[in-house]
């Protein structure tokens, strides 16, 4: 499978598409763009996104459903909620949650993601806008509420966006 835009990332997070994520998220060209990313897909859906577009921005104590696979709250993962990432002391990622429960599978879950490396890229050296498995371990899942102040219909819509945008 392709980059949802067909791998459309040039060196240092540039690119016709990337720029006009970040454009739209207010972050300046050449930004890491994974929080610009879902905040893209909310104003291309007219969804009233209240999130900023830096990951670790995104880390409210309110909004946290599992820290590191272990329940915070009874309320459970859906679609759309936010997976954030510590991969090292300054730098943290965000990523959709696409799928919470894979049969045979309690230890992983999916995503889309914006910035991140390919997974079918052993050395992970092209970028772009890619489906993961990613470890539940790893993750703080964040209730998507707090960021996309939504009714039923604009979740299905989003969920619709993030289901068939592949």
């Amino acid at each position: 499978m392709k980059s949802l835009y067909y791998n459309l990332e040039r060196p240092n997070n540039r690119g016709f598409l990337i720029d006009k994520i970040n454009k739209t998220a207010g972050a300046p060209k050449g930004s890491a763009y994974c929080s610009s990313g879902i905040i893209y897909i909310g104003k291309c859906n007219k969804l009233p996104v209240t999130a900023t577009p830096r990951a670790l921005s995104w880390l409210k104590a309110s909004a946290v459903k599992r820290r590191h696979g272990k329940a915070v709250t009874t309320e459970p993962v859906v679609k759309g909620d936010i997976a954030l990432f510590n991969w090292s002391k300054n730098q943290w990622h965000v990523e959709v949650v696409t799928q919470w429960n894979i049969a045979g599978d309690k230890t992983r879950f999916r995503t889309g993601g914006f910035n991140t490396g390919s997974p079918y890229d052993p050395k992970r050296r092209k970028q772009g806008i890619f489906p993961h498995l990613r470890r539940k371990q790893d993750a703080i899942i964040l209730n998507y509420q707090e960021f996309w102040k939504l009714n039923s219909k604009e979740v299905k819509a989003l969920n619709h966006w993030l289901i068939h945008r592949h």
